[in-house]
């Protein structure tokens, strides 16, 4: 057979590079329910979860699982028909797992026999499925699975194979029991034992009403049969594997000379590795998760594209009404409704004019949901999958670094702010100027001039790295200055101000001069804009109503003023 060892459906050849992102980075985006959308037949959320954490760096790779995901996803009959063959897949799995785990070579055999007829079928099946839709296969892995399987089934083992199997489970099929002779010592001990027959016919044992007419059936028995107990009474978990008990264990022995010429065909195919196609099962099951996700997302109403992958050095990420894919999973499971008219998307460009953002605005107002969006885009994009968005153009990332808030674990003599230094510090030893980093309300336990300080000695450094990123903050000082930090050091990632978008809503009070005063309402529009200073401050004293006029307002009712 031709050699099956080195396909992939997620790696084409010569590629396979890929960064794992840490568990912190996984946790501050909500990995697992997004893993979760995968899982079926074929893949659980354990490999999901691990396609998803390894960043695929290589434009070539990452365009390979594109083809093969919009092509799966726009051809319903085929991914349907992949779908149907990967619970047998699943199922030649334990096969596979049980032979190899037999403590019998009788029981080897068995198992061994059901994984080659399970094999047989679903190479057959996928391969009539991707035959079917013929010249009409566009993406290069699909392609190759197709031509792999017709090469499987072209070779003579694999042939024989077919033409064999009958043969082999007839053989099983038809023995039904042994008639076994035992020698008694003196005291009425067995001690030695021959196979006398093999039958056709199970041994059962005799009812009542054969006992009184006399039932001379010679498979009937008086006696109670022996049997090997169950897994349950002998403590063991319900279906797991128990050893045989003595008696069947020496009967084993004699059992062999009755599967050896089956023990012996067999052996002919070991070379028939089963073990490619059941790789491929959890890659393919990949693919048709994030499939039936994706229509899950459409047809409540929100965008999703191909995003078009860009050179690593052109360092870009375009995106057009993009929007947190977390974040409409949670509406999708909550409010159980289309949600496309609730989920606001927002544009973004990170480029030559600027790749690191200063984003300030209200408690609230959106910030930590689109430095998330960001940063699932480029997973989703580098896994080869859909961006949640209009439209987004794509370099990948070497790595996507965090630093979002986290309760106070320090020692005693650091702090909070020494762990979040510390934090930053352990960033600037791995990331570089292909690195996406995401900073949430870092140094937010510091004073706002030495916020200002630490946090502009940061915003530096990442722009003489030549890194893309996001520093979401309450530090207004920051991104009002932004032109001084673009002036103090060079480099290729410019600064910039985003802001969480604000407008003025309905009265929330009255003044103490008797005008009401308005309310900031959210629209959780990011906006490239000028930062708008000290509003989002009263803002929040205006919704607590604990702005000067609102106090004032209180002590003049109470009469104290």
């Amino acid at each position: 057979m031709g050699s099956t060892t080195s396909f992939s459906l997620l790696f084409p050849p010569g590629t396979g590079g890929s960064h794992r992102i840490s568990d912190e980075v996984s946790a501050d985006f909500g990995l697992d329910s997004i893993a979760e959308q995968f899982c079926g037949e074929g893949i659980d959320r354990t490999d999901a979860l691990d396609t998803l954490l390894s960043l695929v760096l290589d434009r070539d790779a990452i365009e390979f699982r594109q083809d093969v995901f919009f092509e799966l996803a726009s051809r319903p009959e085929l991914a349907d028909g992949l779908g149907r063959i990967l619970p047998k897949i699943r199922e030649l799995t334990v096969f596979n797992r049980t032979a190899r785990e037999a403590d019998s070579p009788v029981l080897h055999a068995i198992w061994r026999l059901g994984e080659l007829d399970l094999f047989v079928e679903c190479v057959t099946e996928m391969s009539t499925v991707l035959d079917r839709n013929g010249a009409s296969v566009r993406s290069a892995g699909l392609r190759g699975l197709r031509d792999l399987l017709r090469d499987t089934t072209a070779t003579d083992a694999f042939r024989s194979l077919v033409r064999e199997l009958p043969k082999l489970r007839e053989g099983l099929k038809r023995k039904r029991s042994v008639t076994i002779g035992i020698n008694l010592d003196e005291r009425m001990r067995p001690f030695e034992a021959t196979l006398i027959s093999v039958n056709e016919t199970p041994f059962r044992e005799r009812t009542l009403l054969g006992d009184f007419f006399s039932e001379t059936n010679p498979f009937t028995t008086p006696t109670t049969l022996f049997r090997n107990p169950s897994a349950e009474t002998l403590g063991f978990p319900s279906g797991s594997r128990v050893p045989l008990s003595p008696l069947f264990q020496d009967i084993d022995v004699l059992l062999k000379s009755i599967v050896r010429p089956i023990i012996k065909s067999i052996d002919g195919y070991l070379r028939v590795e089963t073990e490619f196609i059941r790789r491929v099962a959890p890659e393919l099951g990949f693919y048709l998760g994030g499939v039936r996700f994706m229509r899950r997302l459409v047809e409540n109403g929100l965008p999703v594209c191909r995003p078009v992958i860009r050179g690593s050095d052109e360092r870009v990420f375009r995106a057009r009404e993009l929007y947190n894919v977390q974040l409409a999973l949670r509406f999708l499971t909550e409010k159980k409704r289309r949600i496309g008219a609730e989920i606001v998307g927002n544009d973004i460009e990170f480029s030559d004019d600027a790749r690191l953002f200063v984003l300030t605005g209200p408690n609230q107002g959106g910030k930590t949901t689109f430095l998330q969006a960001v940063g699932l885009a480029h997973i989703c994009a580098q896994a080869g999958l859909f961006v949640p968005a209009a439209s987004a153009e794509v370099s990948p990332v070497d790595s996507i670094a965090t630093h979002f808030p986290a309760e106070e674990k320090g020692r005693l003599e650091t702090g909070r702010l020494g762990e979040e230094a510390a934090r930053l510090s352990s960033m600037f030893s791995t990331i570089t100027r292909h690195s996406l980093v995401l900073l949430n309300e870092s140094l937010s336990s510091t004073g706002p001039g030495d916020g200002y300080y630490l946090a502009g000695d940061v915003l530096c450094a990442l722009r003489v790295l030549g890194a893309r990123g996001v520093f979401a903050t309450h530090l207004h000082e920051l991104a009002s200055r932004i032109d001084e930090l673009n002036t103090r050091v060079g480099g290729e990632s410019r600064i910039a101000s985003l802001v969480a978008q604000t407008v003025n809503g309905s009265a929330s009070g009255s003044a103490s001069d008797g005008e009401p005063t308005t309310r900031a309402v959210r629209t959780f529009r990011i906006v490239r804009s000028e930062p708008e200073g000290k509003s989002y401050a009263r803002d929040v004293a205006s919704r607590y109503g604990i702005s000067y006029d609102q106090l004032v307002g209180t002590l003049r009712k109470r009469g104290v003023l």
